[in-house]
């Protein structure tokens, strides 16, 4: 194995390490405190910079099954499993750092979520957004931070 596949193997390491990272915060700081988190996304969205087109759908596809394990998918999760692969492709297009593009689709992706399938939650719960934005944006910025040193 040349040191070009090993580097991309490590890098999938790291960011499906992130993923289950993100899959047990998001379950179990938002099952004690009652609300839903970003942190999946925003570990997909930061390794959408990074790995190859089927390494990311690979671990879209294992976050969309630990997320919705019943038979069947619910539109919810299809735009969750979208949204990653959407990035992976306008990625390039963005005129920013790719750190602050990722910043920028974890906010705008997170947003677009909550309007298409929660939009009274932009209403009545404001700041449970604003502390889902920010800790999503927290996490992101992390895991795009330790994908980078590691590449």
């Amino acid at each position: 194995m040349n040191r070009s596949h090993l580097n991309n193997f490590s890098q999938f390491f790291i960011a499906a390490a992130l993923l289950l990272t993100a899959l047990f915060f998001q379950i179990t700081v938002g099952d004690i405190l009652n609300i839903r988190l970003g942190f999946i996304l925003a570990a997909l969205l930061a390794a959408a910079f990074f790995l190859n087109l089927e390494e990311l759908i690979l671990l879209v596809l294992f976050s969309a099954f630990v997320l919705n394990w019943q038979p069947g998918f619910s539109p919810e999760i299809i735009i969750f499993s979208i949204i990653p692969i959407a990035a992976y492709f306008i990625k390039t297009l963005v005129p920013l750092q790719p750190f602050l593009g990722n910043l920028g689709f974890i906010f705008i992706f997170t947003m677009l979520f909550y309007l298409i399938f929660s939009p009274r939650f932009l209403i009545n719960r404001p700041g449970l957004l604003i502390a889902d934005i920010l800790a999503s944006l927290v996490y992101g910025a992390t895991a795009f931070w330790i994908m980078k040193t590691q590449s």
